[in-house]
């Protein structure tokens, strides 16, 4: 690099006047590159415009022209100057080659977790899909078990409305099933007394019935009964328990007959049983004095 000396601007390459030694570029020079080169050894003796017009001057008075030597130490001087700063671009260098490698080993750890994130966001849809296909399948699956527990509980009602109860069964040896918890207790004594005389002494008191008067007056009671069930009925309009209970088995069969649910079927089972059974309880165990009339 130099500097013309007519346009003071950088350049490359260009002649060099043989007296005054001044560079100039090639357009200042008004020589073509070409032309410039074929001259060949005439190189060295080429003289500026400046030059060219002034008188050459003498021997004595003559500069000593430079050597080679000079020339190329100031080309390397210069060549010196412009590298210099290369020692810092090479550390730069290094130092943006060590944040590429860094950046490199960023980017293939990144892509590492990237492809297991693909995995198990893959896997969580795989299971997304099949919790998507399981929650279709449980309304119809609480229909299926709500209509087992129906079947289960129906089942159980038939069960136990086929259930026996069986009542008069001894517990322990000897038990006199006939005496009821509530009754007096007797002891063997007093019943022994009762047979020796006391008995013949209560017997006077009360008068002995036939077996045709024994029924006939437990016939007129229940008709008394009766009589005394229909004038309540139509007094206060009170269903008797024997009335609720064929009520209610007519209500059975036209229910079983239409085909009614199995659940209201049972319904009306349990409320029929409920009347026999307080029907049951209405029933009054009788003495066998009652069958004696007292004096």
């Amino acid at each position: 690099m130099f500097i013309c000396i007519s346009c003071n601007l950088q350049h490359t390459d260009g002649p060099t006047c043989s007296v005054c030694k001044n560079q100039y570029d090639f357009g200042s020079a008004g020589v073509t590159e070409n032309g410039f080169r074929r001259l060949g050894e005439r190189k060295n003796n080429w003289r500026c415009s400046k030059c060219k017009l002034s008188p050459l001057p003498s021997p004595a008075s003559a500069s000593p022209v430079p050597s080679q030597l000079d020339k190329m130490q100031e080309q390397l001087n210069q060549i010196v100057f412009q590298l210099a700063p290369l020692a810092s671009l090479i550390e730069d260098i290094k130092s943006i080659k060590s944040d590429v490698n860094n950046l490199k080993e960023s980017v293939e750890m990144a892509h590492g977790l990237i492809s297991t994130f693909s995995s198990s966001i893959k896997s969580l849809d795989e299971r997304i899909m099949q919790v998507e296909k399981v929650a279709t399948e449980i309304p119809s699956m609480q229909a299926e078990i709500s209509r087992l527990n129906r079947e289960l509980d129906d089942k159980d009602q038939w069960a136990r409305a086929n259930n026996v109860e069986i009542r008069g069964i001894p517990q322990k040896k000897n038990e006199n099933l006939l005496r009821g918890p509530n009754d007096p207790q007797i002891s063997e004594a007093e019943a022994q007394e009762w047979a020796a005389g006391g008995a013949e002494s209560e017997l006077q008191r009360y008068e002995v019935l036939t077996d045709e008067e024994i029924v006939r007056a437990a016939m007129c009671e229940d008709d008394e009964e009766d009589e005394d069930n229909s004038v309540e009925i139509l007094k206060i309009t009170k269903v008797g328990n024997s009335e609720a209970v064929g009520a209610l088995n007519t209500v059975l069969k036209w229910a079983e007959d239409n085909e009614f649910d199995s659940h209201e079927v049972m319904f009306l089972r349990r409320l029929r049983d409920r009347a026999f059974e307080m029907k049951c309880e209405n029933y009054k165990q009788k003495s066998i004095t009652d069958f004696f009339k007292k004096n």
